[in-house]
């Protein structure tokens, strides 16, 4: 439409020059034409354009977003206990203020972890993480509840009960967040 309109408002300008002997209100008339007729003619490209780089923008955050989501993240699990020689003063208290219950603990039931403060920058307190390992028995979903002492790099400590290891040792894991 913005063609035709342009090419429109082109015509009347030579009907009217040839009219009117005065030339500076033709072609006052013929340049606002003519800018309207670019504005109406490019007005629906640009627009179909945008609209098309907003999908591929958006297409590609959500391609970001699922690529980081789906990250595994390599590491080493350790175990440890909750006890002042391996953690604080405060040993039944986790980082993120949760308490520890010892009997839970001693069911099972609570299957926490503390991650070295490197994995903080893509984790959370309370992020629940799949771990992947050789050891069927720390594979599945754990909560994020404590954080590692600074020396410690790319480490997963695993909260097990007194005289229990889940037999861990050191194990080579992945995570990922749930």
């Amino acid at each position: 439409m913005g063609l035709a309109l342009l090419i429109y408002n082109i015509l009347s300008f030579f009907v009217i020059v040839d009219r009117v002997k005065n030339l500076r209100i033709p072609y006052i008339f013929l340049i606002l034409n003519i800018g309207f007729g670019l504005y109406y003619t490019f007005k629906d490209y640009l627009e179909k354009k945008e609209s098309e780089i907003r999908i591929i923008l958006i297409e590609k955050e959500n391609e970001e977003k699922e690529i980081k989501e789906n990250y595994k993240y390599y590491c080493t699990g350790t175990y440890y206990n909750p006890c002042a020689e391996q953690c604080d003063e405060n040993f039944l208290l986790t980082a993120s203020n949760d308490s520890i219950d010892i009997e839970l603990l001693n069911m099972h039931k609570l299957r926490w972890t503390a991650l070295s403060c490197d994995l903080f920058e893509e984790f959370n307190y309370d992020d629940t993480i799949i771990v992947e390992s050789e050891n069927y028995r720390i594979n599945g979903e754990w909560i994020v509840k404590d954080k590692m002492n600074k020396r410690w790099n790319r480490r997963v400590d695993f909260l097990v009960p007194f005289n229990d290891t889940l037999q861990i040792g050191k194990a080579n894991i992945t995570i990922r967040k749930k």
